[in-house]
């Protein structure tokens, strides 16, 4: 609480004698007032000075309220601005920001896409030619079985042919020679034949990926030979895998270049 101070001066007087009251405290609530009449004669005045103390005290008051409202509503303004502007800075520098990765975002897709469009043009262009040297290309073998590979056989054995006489643009005679079974390297329409010389009643098969696509038979009475032929034309992709297999047990004959396979791409 503000303590209210009223000063009252007091006329001087002739003698030189100046009158005045001071009023200090909250408590303060009235003063004597000496005055002089028309005939200079003292008289003296008690004013309430209440009422102006509380008034001075609103009033002060008032004041000071307005001026920590008025500070405050303008630090307010000062972080709103500031705060504001601060925003719109992050939100420029976010904007930019994506604007450079849609840029580079683009122009990745833009270089993936030629890449792309490259190496379909060299891989339709590498197909076409494969193709067409496939259509041209001529692959042929002939094989028969070898001395190690003679004797009886059980059901469901893949004849070896290990001795090669005749080939013609095929890779993987190795692995034909130690497994009996042809992988296609080159596409096409293929004939395909298998003969067996032996002195059993028995037969075998032509197989295609375990499927059978054709079947020689023989039949030898006692102390007799015999032999039976398949021949088959076929169409083969590439890593098709192509072998004779025996369907009943039974005897390859010794007689050299007896047994025999044979492969010819015609188309």
């Amino acid at each position: 609480m503000i303590s209210s101070v009223l000063l009252v001066l007091i006329f001087v007087t002739q003698h030189n004698i100046v009158l005045s009251k001071l009023c200090n405290g909250a408590n303060c609530n009235s003063v004597k007032l000496p005055l002089l009449d028309n005939q200079n004669a003292y008289l003296f005045a008690e004013i309430d000075v209440s009422s102006m103390n509380e008034q001075l005290q609103d009033f002060v008051q008032k004041e000071i309220n307005s001026t920590y409202n008025e500070r405050i509503a303008d630090t307010k303004d000062r972080i709103a601005v500031h705060s504001l502007e601060e925003f719109t800075k992050i939100q420029k520098n976010h904007k930019t920001e994506l604007l450079n990765l849609n840029t580079l975002v683009e122009e990745k897709l833009e270089t993936m896409s030629k890449s792309f469009k490259q190496e379909m043009k060299a891989f339709i262009r590498d197909e076409i030619k494969l193709n067409i040297a496939g259509l041209t290309e001529k692959v042929s073998m002939t094989a028969c079985t070898a001395r190690k590979d003679y004797g009886s056989k059980s059901s469901g054995y893949v004849v070896k042919f290990a001795d090669v006489s005749t080939s013609s643009n095929i890779n993987n005679l190795s692995t034909f020679r130690n497994s009996g079974k042809f992988e296609v390297e080159v596409e096409g329409m293929y004939l395909i034949s298998a003969w067996i010389f032996t002195s059993v009643t028995s037969h075998f098969s032509i197989r295609k990926n375990r499927e059978m696509i054709a079947t020689g038979y023989m039949s030898a009475s006692a102390g007799s030979n015999a032999a039976a032929t398949a021949v088959v034309a076929i169409d083969l992709k590439r890593n098709d895998e192509i072998w004779v297999q025996t369907e009943k047990s039974f005897f390859i004959h010794s007689t050299p270049r007896a047994s025999c396979h044979t492969l010819i791409k015609v188309k």
